[in-house]
């Protein structure tokens, strides 16, 4: 999906709320205006308080990793495949499909990064839809104005748990497997089958 077209998502749902969110300036100015309201402290005042708790963002993270696995778990999703546009300073682009059993994995392999940055992630759909993905954004210090993601759902692998892409998977119905597998596992079956034949 080109930048284009991933900016053309972002100003189309523009009012609609994100799915996920993780801002840490947000996360800071909230717990500011807590202190300000709760302890009658002025806004640097506040402003110092809230920075200074190194408790903020880790309960703010969790939270957002509970949130995210709640999601996966209560749908069935572990297994994606995720587009990334115009990243870095460089605007490259790159997909990669991958398997998370966490909302800590899952954000950290849509992200990529090991920097602050804020990322949106909103729904295209609803879970079950056909044609159902997350579409948003990643910004940081490279790319303030930040970088296209979307994330598709792909199937699973019945015997080694790799994603596999649409047009990929490989249904088998015989009397000795049955299920949805990809090249590799294939392979094997089709040399185990050889092998209990001869």
């Amino acid at each position: 999906m080109g930048g284009q077209l991933m900016g053309a998502n972002l100003a189309v749902n523009a009012k609609k709320a994100p799915l996920f969110v993780w801002d840490t300036h947000s996360i800071y100015k909230a717990e500011m205006e807590y202190h300000m309201t709760e302890h009658g402290l002025d806004e640097d005042a506040a402003w110092e308080r809230a920075v200074g708790d190194c408790n903020v963002l880790t309960l703010a993270w969790e939270d957002l990793c509970a949130w995210v696995e709640d999601w996966m778990n209560t749908n069935d999703f572990h297994h994606f495949y995720t587009e990334a546009t115009n990243m870095t300073w460089r605007n490259f682009d790159g997909a990669k499909m991958f398997v998370a059993d966490t909302g800590e994995d899952f954000i950290r392999q849509v992200v990529g990064l090991d920097c602050d940055y804020s990322l949106s992630l909103y729904e295209r759909g609803k879970p079950g839809d056909d044609g159902y993905h997350l579409y948003g954004s990643v910004r940081h210090h490279d790319s303030p104005a930040g970088e296209g993601r979307v994330v598709y759902l792909v199937a699973g692998c019945d015997e080694c748990a790799k994603p596999i892409r649409d047009g990929e998977e490989h249904v088998i119905e015989d009397r000795w497997y049955e299920g949805v597998y990809c090249e590799d596992c294939i392979g094997r079956m089709r040399d185990l089958s050889e092998c209990e034949e001869a």
